[in-house]
C-alpha cells in the first residue's frame, strides 16, 4: 500500500528516534502509523469514488432529452393588404357657376338629391331676360310668317332670328342645369344672395362610376400602384364587401399629415352608395400562390440575420435541437416568407428553452401545423 506525502514525512522526522524507542513502543508506534494509513487511504478512495459518481450523474443528467414544442413548416398561398380609412366621393367634383350676375331666384334641388344630366337646378331672378326672350320670341314668330309671305327681305328676316338667339343665350346664363347624372354635393349660396360669374354656386358629384379616397402615410405609399386590386367596405351599407382597383396614387406628400392621397376605383358601386360616406379598404400589395409562412414569433434575429431553431435527426436518429440561418423573401410584423434555409414539413421549436444549445437533444411535446394562409 503507497503511503500518503504526510506519513511519508512523518517517517522520516521519526525514523532515527525509533530505532532507540524500546521494543513494545517500537511495536505500539507501527500499529498506530498503520491505522493512520489505512484510514487515509479509505478517505481518499471514498473522496474519488463520490467525485466518479458525481461525473456520471452529470453526464446522464446532460444526456435527458429537452421537451419542445415543434410547429411543421407549411406551403400555402400568401395575401398583405394594407388596412385603410376613407371617403366616398364620385368619380369627379364640378364646380358649377352661373354666366352672369344676378340674385338667386329659386332652387329646385338640394344637397344629396340624384338629378338626371339637362335637368334644371336652380336660376337666378329671370324677369328681366325672361321679358327680353318673351319679346324677341314674338318677335321672331312675326317676321318668320312676313317672311313666308314675301312682305321682308331675307336680310331683316335673318337680324330678326339673331336678335331671338340672343335673349335666349342670355337667358341661358341665368339657369344651372345638370351637366350629366350626378349628385348635388354642396350649395354654396342661398335663395336671395347676390352672385357674380366668378362665384361657385354649386358643387356637382359625377357619380356614373364612385371611388374610396384614402390618406396613404409616406411610409406605405412605396407598397402601392396603379391596378392593385381592393377589397372596400361601407358602414352605412351593413359592411357589404366592395371590389376596387387602385386608380390614383398621388406622389404629393402633405407636410403636416405626411400622407398622399390614393384612390380605389369601385369596379362594383351598390345602390345606395353616396358621396361622403365612411369606407375602410383593404389594397392587396402583395400575392403569391405558393409560399413557406411562418409566424414571426418563431424568428430569432442576430446580427441583421434570421435563425429558426429546428427539430431535426442526427445521424444516430435521435433528434436535436439544431440552429438555423435563413433567407427572408417578404415579412409583414406577423409572419415571415422563407426563401432558403428551411423545407416544407420541416419542425420549428416555437418555444426555446432557456439554455438549450446546438445539437442538444430534445423530445417532441406536440405537432401542431400553422393554419393555411389567406
Amino acid at each position: 500500500m503507497a503511503l500518503t506525502k504526510p506519513i511519508r514525512e512523518l517517517l522520516q522526522n521519526v525514523k532515527y528516534d525509533f530505532l532507540e524507542l524500546p521494543r513494545k513502543k517500537q511495536a505500539a508506534a507501527i500499529l498506530t502509523l498503520t491505522l493512520l494509513t489505512y484510514l487515509a487511504a479509505s478517505s481518499i478512495a471514498r473522496y474519488k469514488g463520490q467525485v466518479t459518481r458525481n461525473k456520471e450523474s452529470a453526464r446522464q443528467v446532460e444526456k435527458a432529452p429537452i421537451t419542445v414544442k415543434v410547429s411543421a413548416i407549411k406551403r400555402g398561398p400568401f395575401e398583405d393588404a394594407l388596412s385603410l380609412l376613407g371617403e366616398v366621393k364620385g368619380i369627379a367634383e364640378i364646380d358649377l357657376k352661373f354666366q352672369t350676375a344676378g340674385v338667386i331666384g329659386y332652387i329646385k334641388h338640394r344637397e344629396g338629391e340624384f338629378i338626371k344630366k339637362s335637368e334644371l337646378i336652380a336660376t337666378l331672378n329671370q324677369k328681366e331676360p325672361h321679358l327680353k326672350y318673351r319679346h324677341s320670341e314674338i318677335e321672331y314668330e312675326w317676321q318668320k310668317r312676313l317672311h313666308s309671305l314675301g312682305g321682308i327681305s331675307d336680310l331683316a328676316f335673318e337680324g330678326a332670328a339673331c336678335e331671338y338667339e340672343l335673349a335666349r343665350a342670355e337667358l341661358e346664363k341665368s339657369i344651372i342645369a345638370a351637366p350629366k347624372d350626378g349628385v348635388i354635393g354642396k350649395w354654396h349660396v342661398e335663395e336671395g344672395e347676390y352672385l357674380t360669374p366668378n362665384e361657385t354656386a354649386i358643387t356637382f358629384v359625377d357619380t356614373r362610376e364612385m371611388l374610396i379616397e384614402c390618406a396613404v402615410t409616406e411610409r406605405d405609399l412605396p407598397k402601392v400602384a396603379l391596378g392593385q386590386k381592393a377589397k372596400v367596405t361601407v358602414d352605412a351599407l351593413s359592411g357589404t364587401e366592395l371590389d376596387g382597383m387602385v386608380s390614383v396614387v398621388s406622389k404629393l406628400i402633405s407636410g403636416s399629415s405626411r400622407t398622399a392621397p390614393v384612390k380605389i376605383q369601385l369596379l362594383s358601386p351598390l345602390k345606395g352608395l353616396s358621396p361622403g360616406m365612411f369606407a375602410r379598404a383593404e389594397i392587396v400589395i402583395f400575392k403569391t400562390q405558393d409560399a413557406l409562412v411562418v409566424p414571426a414569433a418563431y424568428f430569432h434575429v442576430e446580427g441583421g440575420k434570421y435563425f429558426l431553431w429546428l427539430a431535426k435527426k442526427n445521424a444516430a436518429g435521435e433528434c436535436i435541437a439544431q440552429k438555423t440561418p435563413v433567407e427572408i423573401s417578404y415579412f409583414t410584423d406577423d409572419e415571415l416568407l422563407i426563401k432558403e434555409g428551411a423545407a416544407e414539413g420541416e419542425l420549428i421549436i416555437t418555444e426555446l428553452p432557456f439554455g438549450i444549445t446546438q445539437g442538444e437533444k430534445v423530445l417532441m411535446e406536440d405537432l401542431k401545423a400553422p393554419p393555411s394562409p389567406q
